[in-house]
């Protein structure tokens, strides 16, 4: 097993939560209604869940893992934990705009955010960790 086959099925989820995301900020740029709740649901899903849990996992657990077994992969890594940071402040802003009731911000955070998403997603796909002791 891979401790990688655990966050790309997390990636799975996030991204299905970043698609619904999408579909909201869509119909706020063309002024049309979104329930509040579903609105707020989303990024504090991303805070919860993406952020404290997943995001966790893999600076905890994955990235010290990869650097240990191949200064190859530093590079990715680095650019992993910056995108790491952009996501986070980019939820910030989706929570600002809903705090300000900006909708032209919000749609601009929640594409944004995907987009970032994506290209996380991508990096990390490249990257392959064994769980298990050599040779199982």
């Amino acid at each position: 097993m891979k401790c990688t086959d655990l966050l790309t099925k997390e990636h799975k989820v996030i991204l299905r939560a970043l698609d619904i995301l999408d579909h909201m900020a869509a119909r706020i740029a063309e002024n049309q209604p979104v329930p509040v709740a579903d609105v707020e649901t989303i990024p504090r899903f991303l805070r919860a869940f993406a952020d404290n849990q997943h995001q966790a996992k893999e600076e905890s657990a994955l990235f010290p893992e990869l650097l240990r077994t191949s200064a190859a992969n530093e590079p990715p890594l680095r650019q992993m934990v910056f995108e790491h940071d952009q996501e986070r402040s980019l939820v910030e802003g989706l929570e600002d705009s809903l705090r300000t009731k900006q909708g032209k911000e919000f749609v601009h955070f929640a594409t944004a955010r995907s987009r970032a998403a994506l290209a996380t997603v991508e990096i990390l796909g490249s990257a392959q960790v064994s769980c298990s002791p050599k040779g199982k």
